[in-house]
């Protein structure tokens, strides 16, 4: 931490990737980002990450996006919070992705925590490719959202967290559907400076239309031990 309002945090780690059929190779990853509370109120954030993808497809073409990213988060008190983002990412085999996205939250009840929110977002892409991620020309996408989170007693080691979020999208040349993305998250503090954490999430737009299915979805399990000194 340069100062009381500033903040620098990196990260970095080495994946293997073996894919069935193919050679395996290693990618190094990152994550870094910088924030400044400039006021009680507002927070400014900028990030940079390079991460690998969640799809076989792409694991195996060995694609990794840079995301460069700046946002800015609103809270003018305790009930309501709002939040503005544009996002630039390059992929490896040279695609490029921009990204605006517009959010606010409100809080329903303080305990356990529970929010209502409502976003917007709009992705777009430089060229339409077929390399495993989801990729039309443009997309708009509008969730209402909801978050909980919860610790079961003020003493105790367990945190539970939830998000759901569902709405439309619409995608050129893809059209019109509805979308979710919902998530679940329960972490235990297993001492003063370890935490383990279990979470698994699945997103989708995917409908089926007379000429096949059409949209995309994931679902994603992962098991965290973090470490602090």
């Amino acid at each position: 931490r340069s100062s009381a309002p500033a903040e620098t945090n990196a990260e970095l780690a080495t994946e293997g990737i073996e894919p069935r059929g193919g050679g395996a190779h290693d990618k190094t990853v990152y994550s870094t980002w910088f924030t400044w509370w400039a006021s009680d109120q507002v927070r400014m954030d900028a990030s940079s990450s390079r991460v690998s993808f969640d799809n076989l497809r792409s694991l195996r073409l060995g694609i990794m996006p840079i995301q460069n990213a700046v946002s800015m988060d609103f809270a003018p008190d305790e009930r309501q919070r709002y939040n503005l983002r544009a996002e630039a990412c390059l992929y490896s085999e040279g695609n490029r992705r921009w990204t605006g996205q517009a959010s606010g939250e409100w809080r329903a009840h303080l305990k356990p925590e529970v929010w209502l929110g409502l976003r917007h977002a709009r992705p777009s892409f430089e060229q339409r490719l077929d390399n495993g991620y989801f990729n039309p020309d443009r997309v708009q996408v509008t969730q209402a959202t909801l978050r909980l989170n919860h610790r079961f007693a003020a003493d105790s080691a367990w945190t539970v967290s939830a998000f759901l979020a569902a709405g439309r999208e619409r995608a050129v040349p893809d059209g019109e559907k509805p979308s979710w993305d919902a998530s679940l998250s329960i972490g235990r503090q297993l001492a003063r400076e370890t935490r383990l954490e279990a979470r698994l999430q699945r997103s989708s737009s995917r409908t089926s239309t007379g000429a096949g299915p059409s949209g995309f979805e994931r679902t994603t399990a992962a098991l965290t031990l973090e470490q602090r000194w």
